[in-house]
């Protein structure tokens, strides 16, 4: 079957991006050799000539068939069946007219048409026996017209019709004698319209059909026998609608149905025999309704299900037995519900299950043995729930996990070997909780983690041993807790450590001995600590940090030999802290710094060869300082700085040999300073404000 949907999307998308289309009457054959795009006529006599036309000259789709596109013209009646050339259209698209009438039977003589698209015209009643006579029509596409009714017997006459999709039309009700006629029909469509119900009769003889799509329509009665006949549906889509019973027996004789979905109607309950003979059910759908309970053996007979949404309904109780036949499904969606309590048993017979999300439910504790038979999941969620402690066994048996949430609970206690069995994990999250202490078997058994996430509790204390049962550990997330220190060596084991977050904490002094073993480090952040002096080599062991992190703290002066160590530094941020002075010599050991944030300081002074031999540096930021005046050698050799940021401080004049030897730069700031106006406007003459006053490195790469 000719896949028209896809060739009329190119034809769109090509035509709208020319911008002056011609206004003439035109019938032409368009760049892909089988299309022909005809528009703004305003009478149909005129179109059938241009168009015969146009296969008189071109043998070629006289024999193969062309596509024919009619759009922006005025004719009212379209009359096809008196196109002279219609024993050679293969395709039609009817868009964007003003046609408002196609008579019945005005296919007669189109004997190659397999697809027909009708598209934003403003047809209000499609007439019986439009289609008629187009034997070989195998799709119909009926949409964003204003249409209020369809006519019976519409179809007569075209029973080779595979494909029907009726689109965003006006019309409330489906008349029984629409689809009689429709014997080889397989894919039914009827999205976005304004239908109410579905009667006992509209689709009784449809026997063939296999997808049925009746998403986003109003329909809030579904006659018991409306699919009685469908025993080859195999796809039923009846999302988003006004649903708030579904007969007993509705899905009783649709034996081949694999995907159901009655997602986001207002269905309160269901019965017990609900989805009985839908043995073959691999895809249920039943998130955003208003589902409150569920019986024991709903499931039961759909023993061939993989995936079930019961997400975002009022669930507040699982029977232990409700997925006990369901032992093929993979994936469970039990999130955003009111769910208090899992009995230690629920899972036990789900061995194939990968994915279980219960985030968003009141669940006090994770009982023992829960997870003792699946150990096939990969992926579980308790996020945002009301847990308060782990035990020793609530994990066991999840042997295969790669991610781990356990965010936003109450949980105060971990406790040891809980994760024993998960020597799988790649990613686990335990931010905000209650955490104060971690323990030196906390994480027994997590050989395999590459990132912790412990952001936002109330950590206070770490015992010198606990990171050793990570050896795989990567990135650790530490950061908005209340560590005011860190064991020596703690960190002394971490192979592969290359990201430590303890930004937020209240740390308010730093040894060499707390990044004992970390030289494989790449990024630190002690942002927002209390720290007030380091020491010249607290950062000897950090030989391959990239980026350091000192904002928010309380710093007053930067030793000499502070960067000594870290040659590889590539960004560094000491913002909001207490400097007055940057000295010389300061970088002397990291020639290949890109970015360095000193705004939010007290600085009033910057020595001339602060910045020397810094051959990489892209940015500078210090802003929001107390400088008087700037060095005029200062910046000389940075061939490659981009962006100086000195706006807000409290200079006078600046030398135009300051800035003139810097061929890369693009962006000088100044505002918020005491140069006058007519310097200032020379300088933003030659480098333009930005529209954003990015202060960070993605945003300067982003400019830049």
């Amino acid at each position: 079957m000719l896949n028209l949907s896809f060739l009329i999307t190119a034809l769109i998308a090509v035509s709208s991006q020319t911008p002056n289309p011609p206004k003439i009457p035109t019938c032409e054959r368009f760049w892909i050799s089988t299309v022909i795009e005809c528009g703004y006529f305003n009478t149909f006599e005129d179109f059938n000539k241009k168009l015969t036309r146009v296969f008189n000259g071109n043998d070629d789709l006289k024999e193969k068939g062309a596509v024919v596109r009619i759009v922006s013209s005025k004719f009212g009646t379209l009359e096809l069946n008196k196109l002279s050339a219609s024993k050679y259209v293969k395709g039609l698209m009817i868009g964007e007219n003003y046609i408002n009438e196609i008579p019945k039977k005005s296919l007669e003589g189109f004997t190659k048409l397999q697809d027909i698209v009708i598209s934003t015209n403003r047809i209000k009643v499609l007439q019986e026996e439009i289609f008629s006579g187009a034997v070989n029509l195998e799709s119909v596409t009926i949409e964003k017209n204003n249409i209020s009714s369809v006519s019976n017997g519409i179809f007569k006459g075209a029973n080779s019709i595979k494909r029907l999709e009726i689109r965003e039309s006006k019309a409330s009700n489906l008349n029984i004698g629409i689809f009689p006629d429709l014997h080889h029909l397989e894919h039914l469509t009827l999205t976005f319209n304004d239908y109410t119900e579905i009667s006992q009769d509209t689709l009784k003889n449809i026997k063939s059909l296999k997808e049925l799509y009746l998403q986003y329509n109003n329909i809030s009665d579904l006659h018991e026998n409306a699919f009685i006949n469908l025993h080859n549906l195999t796809k039923l889509n009846l999302l988003n609608n006004t649903i708030e019973k579904i007969p007993e027996n509705l899905f009783g004789n649709l034996f081949s149905l694999n995907e159901l979905n009655l997602k986001q109607n207002k269905i309160e309950s269901l019965a017990n025999s609900q989805f009985r003979s839908l043995r073959n059910l691999t895809n249920l759908y039943l998130a955003y309704n208003q589902l409150n309970r569920l019986s024991r053996d709903i499931f039961g007979n759909a023993i061939r299900l993989e995936m079930l949404d019961l997400s975002y309904n009022n669930l507040k109780y699982l029977h232990k037995e409700l997925f006990l036949n369901n032992t093929k499904l993979t994936q469970l969606e039990l999130h955003n519900n009111f769910i208090e309590d899992l009995d230690a048993n629920i899972f036990k017979n789900l061995q194939e299950l990968k994915q279980l999300n219960l985030q968003n439910n009141n669940l006090k504790e994770i009982k023992e043995g829960t997870f003792k038979n699946t150990n096939s999941i990969t992926d579980l969620s308790f996020e945002n729930n009301k847990i308060n402690c782990l035990f020793e066994k609530s994990l066991e048996g999840l042997t295969s996990i790669y991610e781990l949430n356990l965010n936003s609970n109450n949980i105060s206690k971990i406790a040891n070997n809980s994760f024993k069995d998960l020597k799988t994990l790649k990613y686990l999250y335990l931010r905000y909780n209650n955490l104060t202490i971690l323990n030196e078997n906390a994480f027994n058994g997590l050989q395999s983690v590459l990132t912790v996430y412990l952001t936002g509790n109330k950590i206070n204390e770490i015992e010198p041993t606990t990171f050793e049962k990570l050896p795989s550990l990567e990135t650790l997330y530490l950061d908005h807790n209340s560590l005011t220190k860190l064991q020596p060596r703690l960190f002394k084991k971490l192979k592969r450590f290359i990201r430590l977050i303890l930004e937020g904490n209240r740390i308010n002094y730093l040894t060499p001995e707390m990044f004992d073993g970390l030289s494989p480090l790449k990024e630190l952040s002690l942002a927002d600590n209390n720290l007030q002096n380091l020491q010249g080599n607290v950062f000897e062991n950090l030989v391959n940090l990239h980026d350091l992190d000192l904002s928010g703290n309380k710093l007053k002066s930067l030793p000499l030999e502070l960067f000594k160590p870290t040659k590889y530094l590539d960004l560094l941020h000491v913002s909001r802290n207490n400097l007055t002075v940057l000295q010389d010599g300061i970088f002397s050991s990291t020639p290949g710094i890109r970015m360095v944030h000193f705004d939010n300081n007290q600085i009033m002074k910057i020595e001339p060869r602060v910045f020397e031999g810094l051959k990489s540096l892209l940015a500078i930021f210090l802003f929001n300082n107390s400088l008087t005046a700037i060095d005029e050698t200062v910046l000389n050799g940075l061939d490659k700085l981009k962006v100086v940021r000195l706006d807000n401080n409290c200079i006078s004049n600046l030398s135009e040999a300051t800035y003139n030897r810097l061929p890369s730069l693009r962006y000088l700031i100044l505002d918020g300073n005491k140069i006058n106006m007519d310097e200032l406007t020379k300088i933003y003459k030659k480098y333009p404000k930005p529209s954003v006053l990015f202060d960070d490195y993605l945003a300067v790469i982003w400019a830049l």
